[in-house]
């Protein structure tokens, strides 16, 4: 059966951290018409090929957001139908038992912590999820560690009791509106991206000397099952 979009966009009332700036709304008429000076833009594909092959916010062109309402309504299309299917979606793609093979987070420009470990030395590790955690802006599951390199760890309470893995799905972000003119997330808003929110919450532990909680730093995490990843962020409670 053929996918399709809801014709309405709606907005998601989703809270994010307490450190998220409020979503930028630009004024009326924001889209440029293409000149000299602004390079053309390809004919958007088909609603169902975007909601098929597009995972991330990044799949997407932001140049072609910001600057053509044809695209614009698109990425709002495909943001509705994935705030609406969610549930779906997310049971789908990560559950508990799942392992993830973790490495650096490259597209992340500070994934060193002041607290960072001998994780981030590692060119790979692998977790297994266990118990879901209740989050309002993140996939959270606490985790063990199954190996770290060649390393296999054994399976102990200590392995076990204390991570924590935080995935960031921006499929899920709070989607902007059409309403009143053309609303987008400015070029310098702080969480546009799953990649932004983590760059926010690692700057949050860099400024947290001494808390209950230690971050391991950011990490590309794969699933092992399907091949789809996720940036996220691997904690360790005090």
């Amino acid at each position: 059966m053929a996918l399709s979009f809801p014709r309405s966009v709606v907005n998601s009332s989703r809270a994010g951290i307490p450190q998220a700036s409020a979503i930028a709304r630009r004024p009326p008429n924001v889209f440029i018409t293409p000149s000299l000076t602004t390079p053309s833009l390809s004919e958007p594909q088909t609603d169902q090929h975007i909601i098929l092959t597009r995972k991330r916010h990044s799949d997407f062109n932001p140049h072609a957001i910001q600057n053509d309402h044809r695209h614009a309504g698109q990425f709002l299309r495909w943001k509705e139908w994935n705030l609406k299917n969610q549930s779906m979606l997310k049971t789908k793609m990560i559950k508990t038992g799942d392992i993830l093979v973790a490495g650096a987070a490259t597209d992340i420009a500070y994934t060193h912590t002041a607290q960072a470990s001998t994780l981030l030395d590692s060119r790979i590790f692998k977790i297994q999820l266990l118990d879901p955690l209740d989050s309002p802006d993140c996939l959270g599951f606490r985790c063990r560690l199954i190996s770290i390199g060649d390393t296999v760890l054994p399976h102990t309470p200590s392995a076990t009791s204390k991570f924590i893995v935080k995935l960031y799905d921006d499929r899920f972000f709070p989607s902007p509106s059409l309403d009143q003119g053309s609303i987008w997330y400015k070029p310098g808003d702080n969480h546009s991206s799953a990649e932004d929110y983590i760059r926010s919450e690692l700057v949050a532990y860099n400024q947290q000397q001494r808390g209950r909680s230690r971050c391991h730093g950011a990490f590309k995490f794969v699933l092992s099952r399907n091949g789809h990843w996720l940036n996220g962020l691997l904690v360790e409670e005090a």
